[in-house]
Formats: structure tokens, sequence, C-alpha cells
């Protein structure tokens, strides 16, 4: 058996916009520099949107626009590999940016109650870390440095608000 390929960050920003729409190489280069959460180079997108066509997650058609223009399309395998990074819950080693990534396509391919499933482990995730700095703040001599750590600890509680709100939002939808 085939194993699903893991997504790069940038891999994942293409394959999902292109999960929500077919979409040429100059359009995604334009959404994903927009994309929150990301800060790839848009020079980084084309030899991407290469490994995912190798891979067989995407596939192009050749569209007459006046000049040449690939227009790239999601294929099943590419849905497969969609699927299986966005099921994985999040976790503590995982950064933040790739998080909010996977969270941006969560329903593309997964249902409410999926969704409302990462939420609530974002928001236990975001809760413990903040719990974890709050002991850390305590204990730094400096002020600077135990400024540096508040505001992380407020971060991680509002996102923690964030998510638990979200989650409810979306169970009562």
């Amino acid at each position: 058996m085939k194993s699903t390929p893991v997504l790069s960050d940038l891999e994942l920003a293409l394959i999902g916009l292109i999960r929500e729409e077919a979409r040429s190489g100059y359009s995604l280069r334009k959404a994903v520099v927009d994309f929150p959460h990301f800060s790839d180079s848009p020079g980084a997108i084309y030899p991407a949107l290469r490994r995912l066509r190798t891979a067989g997650l995407i596939e192009a058609t050749a569209e007459a626009t006046g000049r040449k223009t690939e227009v790239f399309r999601i294929t099943a395998a590419g849905r497969r590999a969609l699927r299986a990074t966005l099921e994985v819950p999040p976790t503590e080693r995982e950064s933040t940016d790739r998080q909010m990534l996977r969270f941006a396509f969560l329903d593309l391919e997964l249902d409410a109650n999926a969704v409302a499933n990462f939420l609530q482990d974002l928001a236990r995730i975001a809760e413990e870390r903040a719990a974890r700095l709050r002991g850390r703040s305590a204990i730094l001599e400096r002020s600077a440095a135990r400024l540096a750590v508040d505001h992380e600890v407020e971060v991680q509680a509002a996102r923690a608000r964030w998510a638990e709100r979200a989650a409810k939002r979306i169970r009562k939808a």
C-alpha cells in the first residue's frame, strides 16, 4: 500500500487552495501571499507545484487565455493526502502557524463535528501552554523577560477562548 505523503506548509496551502477551486499558478501566488499564518516566498510556489504534480496530488491542464496558462486541479490522491493531513489532531509540538493553516482547510474534507473537535484540541493545547508559561513568569527576575512571557500567556489564553467559542458555534450550526 502506498503511503500518504507528508505535506509541507506550502504544499498544504497550495493543495487546499486548489481543492477550493481550480487555479492557475499566478492565482495561487496571489492567494498564498495573502494567506493568514503563512510566510513562504512566492518564488517557492512553482517548485512546490511541480512536487505536488510529480507526486500525483494535482494535475494541470493548459487553457488558452491569450497565452499558455496551466490550471491546477486536485486529484483523488491529492484529496486523500489532504484529508490525511487534516485528520491528524493538533499536538503541542506542532507550530501554531501549522495548526491554523490546517484549520483553514478542515471544512473542505471533514464534517462539522471533526472541525469542532480540532478546535477543542486547540483550546486545550493553548490552555496548557498558558498554564506552563504562567509558572515560568512567576520565577523570572528580569522585568522585560517577565513581560515577554506574560504577553505569550495572554496570547495563548485568548487563543483558547477563541477556539472554545468557535467550537461551540460550529456545533450549533
